[in-house]
């Protein structure tokens, strides 16, 4: 799909699989603005992560919404490798009843050298990019909006923002 000088393709569910949880049936999406590339997992779990990477899916993204609000059933190592972002986005409820996100994600994630922004620390968290960088709005949805439209007037913008109202 096209928007603008974006594209999104969807890269799961695969219309033959067949799932125990429904959490595997999240659309999985990568979406893509001129050189910079976006993963948006879902609660998809490692099962799905595999069949992503056995269909050869182009994984790679400068950002991974983390899977499963920081989950050890999401984020494999093999999956992560593929994927190889800069940065991670785990949106999650603060001190939810889950424990998300998960130490043993947590360290997979500082082991890989990516940079984690997670929305029980910050609150809703925005991603600006340029179409070659890519920049992170801050704590609050003001200040957030307030970058944005600094920024608007000199060049185009896609925006990804995700938001803790997700209580997992």
């Amino acid at each position: 799909y096209t928007l603008g000088d974006s594209t999104f393709t969807i890269l799961s569910p695969n219309k033959n699989d067949i799932y125990s949880d429904c959490n595997n049936y999240s659309v999985v999406i990568k979406a893509e603005y001129k050189d910079t590339s976006f993963l948006f997992t879902g609660d998809a779990e490692g099962i799905v992560e595999d069949e992503m990477i056995n269909n050869r899916c182009d994984l790679k993204s400068d950002v991974l919404k983390v899977g499963h609000h920081g989950s050890t059933s999401s984020t494999t190592e093999e999956f992560l490798k593929k994927v190889n972002p800069e940065y991670a986005v785990i949106s999650c409820g603060k001190d939810n009843k889950y424990g998300h996100p998960h130490k043993e994600t947590l360290e997979k994630l500082n082991k890989a050298n990516v940079t984690v922004h997670r929305t029980d620390e910050e609150g809703t968290v925005v991603a600006l990019s340029d179409g070659k960088s890519i920049s992170f709005g801050g704590a609050s949805e003001k200040s957030a909006e307030k970058a944005y439209n600094n920024t608007k007037s000199t060049k185009t913008y896609s925006t990804v923002e995700t938001t803790q109202s997700e209580q997992e």
